[in-house]
């Protein structure tokens, strides 16, 4: 069975020091995703001045992100909904976990679309040619993904 293995690109901890993309998420055979600010270039391909999200980790390992989080405003609520770890009570959160979440139920949608016959690099491709940028960009790889235009691919 093929498969797809999107990781998280990592968190940046108070004084950790390391802003690098992390295991697993910097091997070759995966699909690293971190968070980003919405882009003042939105709808259009990523820029130099896009912003990643308060807490993740971008690099040139990345390949894909999720807007995350609103520009210019620090606002808990400005960031993505989820569930907490405890209880069911909401809670917001900006990082590249919960961008990872959010992409692998995109892919999911593009496979189930294309159909089981489809394979994993397939989806990729689709994923790629729906995204904001279509060459990597140096720190937010492909940049976001328009779910319904890979859908359509």
């Amino acid at each position: 069975m093929d498969k797809l293995i999107f990781c998280a690109a990592g968190t940046l901890n108070a004084g950790s020091g390391n802003f690098d993309v992390m295991f697993p998420a910097n091997l070759f055979n995966t699909l690293a995703v971190t968070g980003i600010k919405e882009p003042a270039s939105y709808p259009g391909p990523l820029t130099a001045t896009d912003e990643k999200c308060d807490i993740c980790v971008v690099g040139d390992k990345v390949d894909f992100v999720v807007i995350m989080q609103r520009s210019g405003d620090d606002n808990e609520e400005s960031t993505a909904v989820t569930i907490g770890c405890d209880g069911n009570e909401p809670v917001y959160t900006t990082g590249s976990s919960a961008a990872t979440a959010t992409m692998a139920g995109m892919a999911a949608l593009v496979w189930e679309h294309k159909g089981v016959d489809s394979d994993a690099s397939q989806v990729e491709v689709a994923l790629q040619q729906a995204s904001s940028n279509l060459t990597k960009h140096p720190q937010l790889g492909y940049g976001w993904i328009d779910l319904e235009v890979a859908i359509q691919l």
